[in-house]
């Protein structure tokens, strides 16, 4: 116990709101990309918005990942939590 808190609790949640601060990078990248090309500031636009939806689709799958990650986690130590509990 850490302060009256688990720290694989902690650890969980910190987790989860890493990979939520990964698909709003996402979505912030999207977005940026979006407004630029409708009020016309990109000379290479084709370029752009091929490295930005490369960049869009990996760093939002990175934060998927990490929350999957994340709540496969927590379904094993509820597992486990389950199992110490019956013996």
């Amino acid at each position: 116990m850490f302060g009256g808190l688990d720290i694989s609790f902690y650890l969980c949640n910190m987790k989860k709101e890493i990979g939520k601060w990964f698909m709003d990078v996402a979505k912030y990248i999207a977005t940026a990309v979006l407004l630029t090309q409708i009020f016309g500031g990109m000379a290479d636009s084709v370029y752009i918005i091929v490295y930005a939806l490369i960049s869009v689709v990996l760093i939002f799958a990175l934060g998927v990942s990490i929350i999957h990650s994340d709540d496969e986690d927590i379904k094993r130590r509820e597992r486990n939590r389950n199992r110490k509990d019956k013996k």
